[in-house]
């Protein structure tokens, strides 16, 4: 899961959030329900635009550090000398030829006694090979486990629902409808509120009381079919997904309950508005008798779109019913320069200036190396000042004669690069 997706998500979540806390008189439900439609885009699509400075991205700090550059040591050579702080070491790529002369390999046994290798951080702590390819193996798992999980537990509930739905359910003929329904209407005694059921063949689903009552009934046929127009059941489907690719941030559980009373209220004020205003009250009398019954708490996980809600929620309902928002231009404007607003803040990616001013103004990175203290400093400068060395060391062997050219620059810590060439003369 990317960390720039989530961050985007979470924080166009709580700006629209914040929108319909600050405005939730001003701005009818509608309007406020067509906000949600942005932040299920950015739940489902990990896309960004180019870079700008009000994206909310640049939040985020630089990532100066790759993974690139944590390599492996193992063959290396570390070269220590007896006087020398043990913390002070050297490293050195040389791989010596072998020596056929008996006096050079007993000097270079000699020499080697102050060679140690280095040992190896491969396949240790945080310097194991492929330790944060690994991680992120890992966390890529119990990612796409948890979507898993989720995406059983809802295919198990709306098969169970419709297993039951088609068992009960007893199909009602238009002409004993009392207004005209759009789609096809089914009675049910295992339902316990009314509602839109099914995702390509959707139908209204109600209770046989509420069949007898004429007046709820038609609220409650002209509210299903006004979620079908509004296509809540697929809205439905999409709350789903967005759950189960984000099962692990609370903030997408958050949107997805409050994205449905938006929904509801929505559907509330279309068919208010459809029957006309002197059908407020006996509209508002209904959804009050249909909240005694309370849903079950798995209508989240199903395909479905339902007419009642619990009680806060069906006090607020009751409210916009009476103080309806007024829809005018310019509140219609203000939303569209809101969704603008958020559109670039959410999706769109870091800027380009921000990243150099910062980049500029970074403060040089420190030496992480221990302080060898003032003698090892000036003994590095000492050292960079020896020059060339050269020494040619006469060998006898038997009845010939050679000599062992040593040549080559003082290192740092005191030894010397060594070149050798034999001459022999009769």
């Amino acid at each position: 899961m990317n960390v720039e997706w989530i961050v985007s998500s979470s924080g166009l979540i709580v700006l629209v959030l914040l929108i319909r806390f600050l405005f939730k008189k001003k701005i009818s439900p509608c309007l406020r329900y067509a906000l949600w439609l942005l932040v299920a885009f950015r739940l489902l699509f990990p896309l960004s635009v180019s870079g700008t400075a009000l994206s909310i991205l640049n939040l985020l700090p630089r990532q100066d550090m790759t993974e690139e550059g944590v390599g492996n040591n193992t063959g290396q050579v570390i070269y220590e000398q007896g006087s020398e702080p043990s913390g002070v070491v050297a490293e050195f790529d040389i791989t010596p030829e072998p020596l056929e002369d008996p006096i050079i390999e007993r000097k270079a046994e000699a020499g080697n006694q102050n060679v140690k290798s280095t040992p190896s951080r491969e396949g240790t702590g945080l310097w194991a090979k492929g330790g944060k390819a690994d991680v992120g193996k890992a966390l890529r798992f119990c990612h796409l486990l948890g979507a898993g999980i989720c995406g059983g537990i809802f295919f198990a509930v709306h098969l169970d629902y419709v297993r039951k739905l088609r068992r009960s359910r007893r199909w009602m003929e238009p002409e004993t409808l009392p207004v005209l329904s759009v789609i096809p209407v089914y009675r049910s005694k295992v339902i316990k509120t009314p509602c839109l059921f099914g995702l390509f063949f959707p139908a209204v689903y109600v209770r046989e009381d509420v069949v007898k009552k004429k007046k709820i009934f038609q609220f409650v046929l002209c509210h299903e079919n006004m979620h079908y127009r509004q296509h809540d059941h697929w809205w439905a489907m999409v709350r789903i997904l967005c759950l189960c690719l984000h099962w692990f941030n609370p903030l997408v559980w958050v949107a997805a309950t409050v994205s449905r009373r938006d929904g509801e209220m929505a559907c509330d004020e279309r068919t208010v508005w459809m029957l006309g205003d002197k059908a407020r009250v006996d509209y508002g009398k209904a959804l009050l008798e249909l909240s005694m019954e309370k849903g079950s708490c798995l209508n989240g996980w199903r395909v479905s779109a339902k007419m009642s809600g619990g009680g806060r929620q069906m006090k607020e309902r009751l409210w916009m019913i009476v103080n309806m928002p007024v829809r005018t231009i310019g509140r219609r404007i203000f939303v569209l320069a809101l969704a603008m607003l958020l559109f670039i803040i959410a999706f769109t990616g870091k800027s380009r200036d921000r990243e150099k001013e910062a980049a500029k103004t970074e403060e040089p990175v420190e030496d992480v190396r221990p302080d060898l203290g003032i003698e090892e400093e000036n003994r590095t400068e000492k050292s960079a000042e020896i020059e060339f060395y050269r020494e040619i060391v006469p060998v006898t062997m038997g009845e010939k004669e050679y000599e062992l050219w040593c040549e080559g620059h003082e290192t740092e810590y005191g030894f010397y690069g060594i070149d050798t060439h034999q001459s022999g003369r009769s």
